[in-house]
């Protein structure tokens, strides 16, 4: 029996403090009996992906444009799986998440915390509690909100922001209680727009959107750089939304995150330590072992939940809409989330207005108030591991920390009520996050260089890693350069 890791054993790993040597947990037996208490973290990642990409981008996109659109689906949703089983891949290793691990590259936290505080702030806005209040809106009002109702959706959003704040302070743990609120939000909206789709849409809807999953290369003319590069970073989930699932899967006690601690809730929590180093474990054949049946645990989450999940999401929305609004129409203003309710309004009356309405509004908050969760986490973590400072004001309770980064979080959410129409925040932060997957999948570059071969991934996620930073990188370009009239598409 090979012996005990020393917990005191250190190895340097960057411009952080070293790493701990400790001991990798046992994974659940590769059952089915095992599979339900494992999957749930992609649940979180998937509301995500609904509220932000399904419900908004591929609808705008696509019934503007046309289904052939649909091929930077099948790209982007790929490319993101493969990018959070690698974020996940470090985490399962050190038990930090993969943005902290991030910080450990040169020159150090002097330059990456500013970065990663102002990628994470920039990746959540007003925008997906705003176009959820306009849906709940016009429950209230019985009819699509306009410019001059601009008030009520205000308010209606600050009172869901303090809904979504009560959320977040309960539970035992953060990510328990939003994974299984995430969990039942997705279980309604699959099964009713399933559901609306087989009454209302013809075949022919059905089939087209089919196609354009492998309509490579399709791009219409003057398609708008903004809207395209919020769906690429959409069409799955979303930069810093992604890099979050690291997070989520430390807090779930997973791998070497059961050595490190996990975010508590305020309400019914009590106040777990998190360490303020990494733990990794020595690459024994049989900790190697332990580690992949880890990784293909992670692998089927990732897989079933959120890749299939995603896909399936967005072919779902954008068969439902392409079916029942008008080609051409322009989808956006201060009924953003009320553009399915209209049109099936007209086939099943007062029911279809409430029901559609209804899914638009949880597709929506649900996913401000994953993204919430997912923003405040990362900057916490960031700031905890970059200065010694706050470690000893935290002494050791991080949800001191958590929850006052939560109401920095929370008045610029709220602040960006007012800037803005809802529909253009939800572009801004999704194409912000194009740009986070540029910077994160290169320094997925720089992480690999600080595990063991033996645990390293094969050849040719390092070229998917590098397709990453290629793609996204275009989007983010082209969106960037249509600021100044340049267009490398359409």
């Amino acid at each position: 029996m090979a012996a005990k890791p020393d917990s005191t054993e250190l190895i340097p790993a960057g411009r952080l403090e070293p790493y701990h040597v400790d001991e990798l947990p046992d994974p659940p037996a590769w059952k089915l009996s095992n599979f339900f208490k494992m999957v749930g973290p992609g649940a979180m990642i998937l509301s995500l992906s609904i509220g932000s990409g399904e419900w908004l981008m591929g609808p705008a996109n696509v019934v503007l444009y046309g289904a052939g659109l649909m091929w930077i689906v099948t790209v982007s949703v790929l490319l993101q799986w493969a990018f959070n089983m690698e974020n996940i891949r470090y985490t399962m290793y050190t038990g930090e998440p993969s943005m902290v691990g991030m910080l450990r590259a040169a020159p150090g936290v002097a330059l990456w915390v500013p970065i990663w505080f102002i990628l994470s702030l920039c990746s959540i806005s007003g925008g997906w509690v705003l176009s959820s209040s306009t849906a709940l809106s016009a429950m209230i009002l019985g009819r699509m909100p306009g410019p001059e109702d601009s008030g009520t959706v205000r308010l209606v959003g600050v009172i869901l922001t303090a809904l979504i704040v009560l959320l977040m302070l309960s539970g035992r743990s953060v990510q328990r209680t939003l994974e299984v609120a995430n969990k039942w939000i997705c279980i309604f909206i699959f099964s009713a727009l399933l559901i609306l789709s087989l009454i209302f849409v013809p075949g022919h809807v059905w089939l087209s959107t089919l196609k354009g999953f492998f309509q490579f290369g399709y791009m219409p003319k003057g398609i708008d750089p903004f809207l395209l590069g919020a769906f690429a970073a959409y069409a799955g989930c979303g930069g810093v939304g992604n890099m979050a699932m690291a997070n989520w899967w430390r807090d779930r006690g997973l791998a070497m995150g059961a050595k490190v601690g996990f975010i508590s809730g305020v309400i019914g929590g009590k106040s777990i330590a998190i360490s303020p180093h990494g733990k990794v474990f020595k690459p024994t054949p049989d900790n190697v072992k332990k580690f992949n049946l880890w990784y293909r645990w992670a692998a089927t989450d990732q897989g079933i939940l959120f890749a299939l999940g995603a896909i399936l999401g967005m072919y779902l929305s954008v068969t439902f809409a392409a079916g029942i609004i008008p080609a051409g129409t322009k989808i956006g203003g201060w009924a953003v989330a009320a553009y399915q309710a209209k049109y099936i309004a007209d086939r099943m009356g007062y029911f279809g207005w409430f029901l559609v309405l209804w899914i638009g509004f949880w597709a929506l908050w649900g996913t401000q108030m994953t993204q919430t969760d997912a923003v405040t986490r990362h900057i916490t973590e960031i700031l905890f591991r970059g200065s010694k400072t706050i470690q000893n004001w935290a002494k050791g309770d991080i949800r001191k920390l958590y929850y006052g980064v939560l109401v920095i979080v929370l008045i610029w959410v709220m602040s960006m009520f007012f800037t803005a129409m809802p529909f253009w925040l939800v572009q801004f932060t999704a194409n912000v996050s194009g740009v986070v997957f540029v910077v994160a999948s290169a320094l997925q570059f720089y992480l690999y260089s600080l595990m063991p071969k033996e645990i390293r991934p094969p050849w040719w996620m390092y070229v998917v890693m590098a397709i990453n930073v290629v793609f996204f990188g275009f989007f983010a370009t082209n969106t960037i350069l249509g600021i100044f009239g340049i267009r490398l598409l359409g």
